[in-house]
């Protein structure tokens, strides 16, 4: 086998379906986060809502990295395909150069 291919088209898919999970992720968090922004308060005492409170927020970050991560690996994805291209086409247009 001489050299190998990397599949740019492959890459910027993964990339579309890594941001649809992130956009996936922030419409959970979005929605999780309207439907209980009080839910504390519906709790019996104040510590046990506050604990909710607590919980919840723990939770949100947790979910919020994940979203992160997930944009990031997107991002790498595209700009990787990105830089396969930038580099094939270098290196077409330095062949092309050194041809009589």
């Amino acid at each position: 086998m001489d050299g190998f291919e990397v599949g740019r088209d492959g890459l910027r898919a993964v990339g579309g379906r890594l941001l649809l999970v992130a956009d996936d992720l922030r419409s959970v968090r979005g929605t999780w986060d309207t439907a209980t922004v009080n839910g504390g308060v519906a709790f019996g005492t104040a510590d046990c809502g506050s604990a909710y409170d607590d919980l919840q927020q723990h939770l949100f970050h947790l979910l919020d990295r994940r979203l992160r991560h997930w944009a990031l690996l997107a991002s790498s994805a595209v700009d990787s395909a990105a830089e396969y291209d930038l580099a094939e086409d270098a290196g077409r247009r330095e062949f092309d150069r050194e041809r009589p």
